[in-house]
């Protein structure tokens, strides 16, 4: 089967659909991520993004789309509903790791999480629709890192507070130095499996302060190809 070529197709507007994380108000994201796996955020805000953009009856935008000749479910699609095939111009899966883990290096488990969204958006690479075209295919990696130690009154509302807690417990570096460390760290990673970067560099996110506790989302857009 062909390679299919590599583009920047669809790697704007996921781009503004990534930054319009900033239209949340009065630290609101901030709130979101401190209690709940910001994978979702995130995923939802560029979904709804897309949706409000698409100016094409013949699309729909999907979360959690599915089909017969896709093993699970994929996070976000751009399907072309003019048929019943509903085959996907735009494939995305998002990925969130956080709380500095990537220090010392990508954790055998996360490596084996990433590659499993990645072989799964290759899958979806090598099929053509009627048309001969192939879906474009992303990974949204994204960094959480919150900034201040969680107080002991918060531990069990914040999630994963006592993971981040140790992680910046231990530092001997700074905040930006250790973020930077492990984004390098997770590219690294993803450029020795094939990862295409695209136009673009890590994208950094101030998602604001709740509860005096201040959090940055980094965010990697890239291309997967077959």
């Amino acid at each position: 089967m062909e390679e299919n070529i590599l583009t920047t197709a669809w790697w704007d507007e996921l781009r503004r659909g990534v930054d319009s994380l900033n239209y949340f108000k009065d630290n609101q994201l901030a709130y979101l991520c401190l209690t709940s796996k910001p994978e979702s955020i995130i995923r939802d805000q560029v979904a709804m993004y897309l949706e409000a953009n698409t100016n094409s009856a013949d699309k729909a935008v999907s979360r959690e789309w599915t089909s017969s000749h896709v093993t699970g479910r994929t996070d976000l699609a751009v399907v072309d509903v003019s048929n019943q095939n509903n085959e996907p111009e735009l494939a995305v899966e998002f990925k969130v790791y956080g709380f500095l883990e990537q220090l010392d290096g990508i954790k055998p488990r996360h490596g084996r999480e990433m590659l499993s969204d990645i072989a799964k958006l290759r899958k979806l690479t090598g099929r053509k629709g009627v048309d001969g075209s192939q879906p474009v295919c992303y990974f949204v990696l994204i960094h959480q890192t919150l900034r201040d130690i969680i107080p002991a009154n918060l531990l069990d509302v914040v999630k994963y507070a006592r993971r981040s807690n140790r992680a910046l417990e231990g530092a001997n570096l700074s905040l930006e130095e250790m973020q930077n460390s492990c984004n390098d760290n997770a590219r690294l990673f993803l450029n020795r499996n094939g990862v295409f970067f695209g136009n673009g560099d890590w994208i950094r996110i101030h998602a604001g302060k709740h509860w005096g506790i201040g959090v940055d989302l980094d965010v990697l857009i890239m291309q997967v190809s077959f």
